[in-house]
């Protein structure tokens, strides 16, 4: 049985400052929102560690970004999506 993913929309604030981890650099969130038609904060705060993604974000966020990925309710299995995500292959 496969869990139900949702669509989650966060604001980027600040990478952690660690020079030996540039590509893996852990990602501070506030303001984490389901999209789900309600308007509340779920989390105010979020770390984002990039190891547990399937794949690498693209591109660099900058401080107030909105990113938007899909998840379960655990906040595992992660997928970000466009523009940071893995761009769709058009058949």
């Amino acid at each position: 049985m496969t869990e139900e993913k949702s669509t989650y929309y966060a604001v980027f604030e600040y990478y952690i400052n660690d020079k030996k981890k540039i590509l893996n650099r852990k990602l501070h969130f506030k303001n984490v929102r389901v999209d789900d038609g309600s308007s509340g904060i779920i989390m105010e705060k979020w770390i984002l560690d990039p190891s547990i993604l399937p794949t690498q974000l693209v591109g660099h966020l900058t401080s107030g970004e909105v990113l938007s990925f899909r998840a379960n309710i655990e906040f595992k299995d992660i997928e970000i999506c466009y523009p940071h995500g893995e761009l769709e292959k058009i058949k």
